[in-house]
């Protein structure tokens, strides 16, 4: 009924002001979609970067290579902006595949790294230490006093009590352990080595007693198991059992 009662001039006017707030509302959409299209290509940019930078490490860990032997020699391995997704990562993948982020955070970004799950780093720690190809990240065997721990040994030490159910899957692992160097090296090879073996030690310093080392590897056996009745009799009492 209004526009019946316009005249030729107010007509006019009406459509202009109705074109205008057409071409308004039109373009306000157009500024909003390429606003949305924009922030989603950004996005998408950072998180391939994100991915693409944080791969490199996840590529490192996922072969076995040692933390030491490349990226542990970078001056800072990750930039300050990957530290929340690297510690996405790990907090997803608590396993092998964290190791390298999980050094580098430890060692660069500890405010990222407290916020790691005691679990989670024990988990990452135990299931490296079954993978790595050598064992250079984390030390050496031999008689109190003349073993050394290194850093991923220390690492893991401080998580403590935590590492107990995973350090008790790795006393049945008797896969080699050697280490690379020239005595060292050679004691690992003479002695026979074994991931079981660097396991009991680190579970025997978590309990608070004093890891005994033999040469012979049947001896050692001995040793490993009445650490696992321990350990499986204090996980009974603690968790209801052993990690499977």
């Amino acid at each position: 009924m209004y526009w019946r009662g316009l005249s030729g001039g107010e007509w006019q006017y009406s459509l202009r002001l109705l074109h205008c707030w057409r071409s308004t509302l039109i373009g306000t959409i157009v500024v909003s979609i390429l606003v949305v299209l924009g922030a989603l290509v950004m996005s998408a940019s950072y998180s391939y970067t994100t991915r693409r930078a944080l791969s490199v490490y996840i590529e490192r860990a996922s072969r076995g290579d040692p933390y030491g032997a490349e990226t542990g020699q970078e001056q800072k391995p990750l930039k300050p902006e990957l530290a929340p997704a690297a510690e996405s990562y790990v907090r997803t993948h608590p396993n092998f595949t964290s190791y390298h982020l999980l050094r580098a955070l430890h060692d660069h970004y500890p405010e990222s790294y407290a916020h790691l799950p005691a679990a989670t780093r024990a988990a990452v720690l135990c299931s490296a230490l079954a993978r790595v190809s050598d064992l250079n990240d984390w030390g050496t065997l031999d008689e109190p006093g003349a073993a050394y721990d290194s850093f991923s040994a220390k690492v893991l030490l401080k998580v403590g009590t935590e590492a107990l159910p995973y350090l008790r899957l790795l006393l049945d692992d008797q896969n080699p352990a050697w280490v690379g160097g020239s005595e060292a090296a050679m004691a690992s090879q003479m002695d026979q080595w074994r991931r079981a073996d660097f396991a009991y030690r680190y579970a025997s310093l978590i309990l608070g007693c004093t890891p005994k080392f033999d040469p012979d590897p049947k001896k050692r056996d001995l040793e490993i198991e009445r650490l696992k009745a321990r350990l499986d009799e204090l996980l009974t009492e603690v968790y209801g059992g052993r990690l499977r």
